[in-house]
């Protein structure tokens, strides 16, 4: 069997529940969101930069994940060339992000990973936010957010690093209150912030850091 070219074709070819594998060195440049609205799990081969990379090259969700129990791991984003409005988007409960790396350079002006109305039941596990801003006037903004009240989320052994210039705003940022956030082994490094908002609960272990690196919890 031939592989396909692109994610949005293998998107389409797929029923719920299976899985799609993105062949190492693979790369995109998407410049419309691509939708996950199926229960789908995207794994890439590789490590490192010959896992499979996605960039952000339109003002869009790059990946909109609107079905529950959408599984994406492995994958790599680098910088994007034009502001998105996120590079995953969550609005369905029971998403999994495991094992991606997001870089977030000037262009990256909203949270690289964003938890919407929806959203729910979720899990980030060893992924990486590292700002790769050179300028403190065009800093990148926030690794992850939730953006409206969300109940379940887990974020397990993830880096956040502020690289060379940091952050404009919160590395990680609860803009709305999270019910039952567990954070276990955070990395939080050149003064990558984290902010919860009122009536948030959560348990938070901070396993290394560096800079001002601020835990800000107004609950």
């Amino acid at each position: 069997v031939r592989p396909l070219a692109t994610l949005a074709q293998a998107v389409t070819n797929a029923a719920a529940g299976d899985t799609i594998v993105l062949l190492q060195n693979h790369q995109e440049t998407l410049t419309a969101a691509q939708t996950l609205g199926k229960a789908l799990y995207l794994v890439s081969e590789g490590s490192g930069s010959s896992r499979a990379q996605f960039i952000a090259a339109g003002a869009i969700a790059m990946f909109d994940v609107t079905a529950a129990g959408v599984r994406i791991q492995n994958i790599y984003c680098p910088q994007s060339t034009v502001t998105p409005t996120a590079r995953v988007r969550v609005a369905a409960a029971e998403a999994h992000i495991l094992a991606c790396e997001f870089d977030c350079g000037a262009l990256d002006t909203v949270a690289a990973l964003s938890f919407v109305t929806g959203a729910g039941t979720a899990r980030v596990e060893d992924c990486a936010f590292t700002s790769t801003g050179t300028a403190l006037t065009a800093q990148p903004a926030i690794g992850l957010e939730v953006v409206n009240a969300m109940t379940g989320l887990d974020v397990i052994n993830t880096y956040f690093s502020g690289g060379d210039v940091g952050w404009s705003d919160y590395a990680l940022k609860g803009t709305a209150a999270i019910t039952r956030l567990f954070a276990q082994d955070l990395i939080l490094l050149g003064g990558s912030d984290l902010i919860l908002a009122t009536g948030s609960t959560y348990r938070i272990h901070v396993l290394d850091s560096s800079g001002s690196a601020r835990l800000v919890l107004t609950a």
